[in-house]
């Protein structure tokens, strides 16, 4: 008695194989397809199957079946795919660091790339003389390492206002209500309280990476200190003055 697909295998499978036995006699050329079969342990593997008819030498009709093990080669290129996408990731944002160095580089004397998820992050800092930022640094746990190092460089008066607001939470709610959020508080340079700026914002489409740049505004600020003064003693010699107009003096 000649075997055929329903007397092997059960009905599902050999519907399926009868089905593609009859597109290949349809095709007047292979016909070349994949499946995705578990082995006898379940693992997935990928098979190339092709099926070609041709006749045998007393001219009946035949079918021609051969399969392939791809499952390797599957992943070998499943892999490459994943390993391109991760080179077009690393690239993609290589180029955003790229540019947002070039592009705040002129206004800030320390810069931070922070990734929200992982809290790792990039430092770009020590401003040279050519106006660039230069040693780019690479570290973990943002936040607590930047009240760590808080507490060594942020004038002793200002600390603990700014470990008040400097929380993730806190910073990222006032981020999301204003868009940016800046900071001023005084920092240690050659052991003097000099003014400085921290501005923040999010981006990247999904908001999960932080900019941080940090400013000099001592000389601002301390102008504007200086010209509240002046504009403050003016109001009172003012005041002393309309005072004098109404006093009567007797000798």
């Amino acid at each position: 008695m000649d075997l055929t697909a329903h007397h092997i295998f059960d009905k599902k499978a050999a519907d399926h194989f009868v089905a593609d036995d009859e597109r290949a006699l349809e095709m007047d050329e292979p016909h070349v397809y994949f499946e995705d079969v578990p082995d006898a342990l379940g693992n997935p593997c990928r098979f190339q199957t092709t099926k070609l008819k041709f006749y045998d030498e007393i001219g009946r009709l035949c079918i021609l079946g051969m399969s392939l093990d791809f499952t390797e080669e599957e992943r070998i290129r499943k892999e490459s795919e994943k390993n391109k996408a991760a080179y077009q990731e690393a690239l993609r944002n290589s180029e955003i660091y790229s540019n947002i160095i070039a592009s705040l580089s002129g206004d800030y004397f320390d810069l931070f790339y922070v990734d929200l998820q992982t809290d790792d992050y990039i430092e770009y800092g020590s401003r040279t003389v050519k106006e660039r930022l230069e040693e780019e640094k690479h570290g973990r746990d943002f936040f607590t390492s930047g009240r760590k190092d808080a507490e060594d460089i942020v004038y002793k008066e200002d600390l603990d206002e700014f470990l008040k607001v400097f929380e993730k939470e806190h910073l990222l709610n006032e981020i999301k209500r204003h868009g940016t959020y800046i900071i001023y508080y005084r920092l240690m340079v050659d052991g003097v309280p000099s003014y400085a700026s921290m501005k923040m914002t999010l981006v990247g489409e999904d908001k999960r990476y932080l900019i941080i740049g940090v400013n000099d505004v001592d000389s601002q600020i301390k102008d504007r200190k200086a010209a509240e003064h002046a504009k403050e003693e003016r109001r009172s010699y003012e005041r002393l003055n309309a005072l004098n107009g109404n006093i009567m003096f007797f000798i």
